[in-house]
C-alpha cells in the first residue's frame, strides 16, 4: 500500500517548507541565544516542521491524520513556551478546543471517504471518483468544516489574534505555515470538491463573510502583530474562497505567496514603522482607475484562460486602484505602465501555478455574488473613512475595534463547554461558598 505520495503540488510546498524551515530555525536559534530553554524550543520547532513535512507527503488517511494531530501537539507546546502569560494560556486553550473539533471532523471525513471508496489512501479515493463520478457529499462537508476551523475562520478566529503573546518565531511558523494547511487539505481533494456543490457554497459563503469582516476589523488595529494576525484571518478566508470558486491555481499561488510574505512580516515585526490606512482622495479619479483596471484584467483573464473570473478581477482591480490613488508622484503614463506591469505579473504567476494545479469548474453564480459582496464592503469602508465624525461611523468603529464581540461569545461558550483547570477550581470554590451559606 502506498503510504506517501509526491507530485507537483507537494514538491512545490515541500520546497517552500524547506526554505521557511531554514529561515525560522535560524532565527529561533539566534533569538533564544540567552534562553536556558533554547534546546526545548528548538526541539518542538523541529518536531512541528517534521510533522508538517509528513503531512504534505502523506497518502494514507491514518498517516495523514496522525501527522496532522502531531502538528497540533507540537504547536501547543510552543504556544505555551511562556506559561506565565495568561492571555497566551487562554488563547492556547481555545485553540486546543478548535483543534480537537477539527481533528475529529477530519477523522469522520476520512472514515466516510473510506467507506465510500473502500480505499484508505488519497490517491485511491481520487481514482475511485474518476471511475464512478459520484461524490460523497457528507464527507466533503465535514472536510470543508475541518478546513475552516484549521484556517481560523470566524467565529473560531480569536485564538489566532491572542497567540501573538508567544515568541515571534512561533508566530511566524504558525501564520506562514501551519494555518495554511486547511487550504492544502482542500486542494488535495480538489476533484471531489469541484462536484460537491453544497460543500462549495458552504465554503464560499463562510469564507467570504470571514474575509470581509476581518478586513474591516483589521483597519481599526494599531499593533503590528495584531494587525498581521487579522491579515492572516482575512488572507486565509480569501484563499478558501478561491478554492470554493474553483480557482485552484490562484489558491496555490496565494498559499505560497502568503506564506513567504507572512514569515518575513512577523520576523521583521520588531522594526518600528508607522501604520497608514489607505485613504481615497478623489472619488471620481478612483472610480475611473477601478473601471480601467477592471477592463484590463478581464481582457487578460479572457486571453489567458478563455473565461472571466469576476471575484479575482474585482479584487485585483481594487488593489491597483488603491495603489494608483496613493501614487501622487507618478505621472499618468508611468501610473498606467505600472498598472499594466502588475497585471502582466499576475497573469504570468497564475499561468505558472496553473501548470501545477488545474482549475476546477468555475461556479459563476457564487463568483458574481462574492464579487458584489467585496464591492459593497469597499463602498462601506470608503463611507466610514470619509465620514469619521458621523455618529454611525463612530459607533461602527467601536464595534469593529471590538471585533464585533464575536470572540467574546465564543470564549464564554468554549470555557463553559471545556473549562480550564483554574476555572474549575474557581467554580468549585464558588459552589462551596454557596453551600456554606
Amino acid at each position: 500500500m502506498n503510504w506517501i505520495q509526491v507530485d507537483e503540488l507537494r514538491v512545490t510546498l515541500l520546497v517552500m517548507v524547506a526554505l521557511l524551515s531554514w529561515v525560522v530555525l535560524r532565527y529561533t536559534w539566534r533569538n533564544f541565544a540567552l534562553e536556558p530553554s533554547r534546546p526545548r524550543a528548538m526541539g518542538w520547532m523541529i518536531g512541528c516542521l517534521a510533522s508538517v513535512t509528513v503531512t504534505l507527503i502523506a497518502n494514507h488517511f491514518i498517516l495523514f491524520w496522525l501527522s496532522w494531530v502531531s502538528i497540533s501537539v507540537c504547536l501547543h507546546r510552543l504556544l505555551l513556551f511562556y506559561p506565565e502569560r495568561s492571555r497566551a494560556v487562554l488563547a492556547t486553550h481555545k485553540r486546543m478546543i478548535t483543534a480537537r473539533i477539527a481533528e475529529a471532523l477530519l477523522a469522520v471525513s476520512f472514515i466516510q471517504l473510506y467507506l465510500w471508496s473502500g480505499d484508505p489512501t488519497l490517491s485511491g479515493t481520487l481514482d475511485y471518483f474518476s471511475a464512478t463520478g459520484v461524490v460523497p457529499l457528507g464527507g466533503m462537508i465535514t472536510l470543508v468544516i475541518a478546513a475552516l476551523l484549521s484556517c481560523a475562520q470566524m467565529p473560531f478566529h480569536g485564538w489566532l489574534m491572542q497567540v501573538v503573546e508567544s515568541p515571534t518565531s512561533v508566530s511566524s511558523l504558525l501564520h506562514a505555515g501551519i494555518v495554511n494547511l486547511g487550504g492544502f487539505l482542500l486542494l488535495s481533494f480538489a476533484p471531489l470538491l469541484t462536484e460537491a456543490e453544497a460543500a462549495r457554497w458552504l465554503l464560499g459563503v463562510l469564507s467570504a463573510v470571514s474575509c470581509g469582516l476581518a478586513i474591516l476589523i483589521m483597519s481599526t488595529r494599531i499593533s503590528i502583530k495584531i494587525r498581521l494576525a487579522w491579515s492572516t484571518c482575512a488572507q486565509m478566508g480569501l484563499m478558501l474562497l478561491e478554492i470554493a470558486l474553483g480557482y485552484y491555481s490562484l489558491a496555490l499561488l496565494h498559499l505560497v505567496a502568503h506564506s513567504l510574505y507572512k514569515a518575513y512580516a512577523f520576523l521583521s515585526s520588531g522594526t518600528v514603522r508607522p501604520i497608514h490606512n489607505v485613504l481615497v482622495r478623489n472619488s471620481w479619479v478612483t472610480l475611473g482607475w477601478f473601471l480601467v483596471s477592471l477592463v484590463m484584467i478581464n481582457l487578460a483573464l479572457w486571453f489567458s484562460f478563455g473565461h472571466f473570473k469576476p471575484t479575482a478581477a474585482v479584487l485585483l482591480s481594487l488593489s491597483i486602484t488603491l495603489l494608483m490613488s496613493q501614487a501622487h508622484k507618478f505621472s499618468w503614463p508611468k501610473s498606467i505602465l505600472l498598472a499594466l506591469v502588475w497585471v502582466a505579473i499576475y497573469t504570468a504567476l497564475t499561468l505558472s501555478a496553473a501548470q501545477i494545479m488545474q482549475d476546477g469548474r468555475v461556479h459563476i453564480g457564487l463568483d458574481l455574488a462574492v464579487a458584489a459582496w467585496f464591492i459593497m464592503l469597499v463602498a462601506l469602508y470608503w463611507w466610514l473613512e470619509q465620514h469619521v465624525a458621523h455618529a454611525v461611523s463612530q459607533r461602527w468603529f467601536i464595534r469593529l475595534n471590538a471585533g464585533l464581540y464575536i470572540d467574546e461569545w465564543f470564549t464564554r461558550l468554549a470555557l463553559w463547554l471545556w473549562p480550564r483547570p483554574e476555572d474549575r477550581h474557581r467554580y468549585d470554590s464558588v459552589d462551596e461558598e454557596k453551600s456554606a451559606s
